[in-house]
């Protein structure tokens, strides 16, 4: 999970205020450690810590996020839908730690540049 610094900042998106939030994105990558900023803005109107590309923990729902010089947004909310929904736990797969998983993505991107 990431750890957040609350900014003492705010805007309207849509019918929503939302509030600053910055993070550091830490990548192990080829070159060494790459730290790239990460902006959200999120509304404690909807109170569902969630957002974009697994980006979460924060005390309402993720409305912008930017990284990289690009902007992820909302562009709909439906609430109350009628739908209901069914998330199955997995019953299948390996747990494995976060630095596993970067272990893992170095050798698929190392093995993809060379072609195999």
């Amino acid at each position: 999970m990431q750890e957040w610094e609350l900014v003492n900042e705010t805007k309207k998106i849509g019918e929503y205020t939302c509030y600053k939030a910055t993070t550091i994105k830490t990548v192990k990558g080829r070159k060494g450690i790459i730290n790239t900023p990460v902006e959200a803005w999120y509304t404690p109107e909807i109170a569902i810590p969630f957002g974009p590309l697994g980006y979460n923990g924060l005390p309402g729902l993720i409305i912008e996020l930017s990284m990289y010089n690009y902007k992820y947004y909302v562009s709909k909310i439906a609430l109350n839908s009628g739908n209901e929904t069914n998330i199955k736990k997995p019953t299948q797969g390996k747990v494995i730690t976060k630095e596993e998983l970067e272990e893992i993505g170095l050798k698929v991107m190392s093995e993809f540049k060379k072609g195999l």
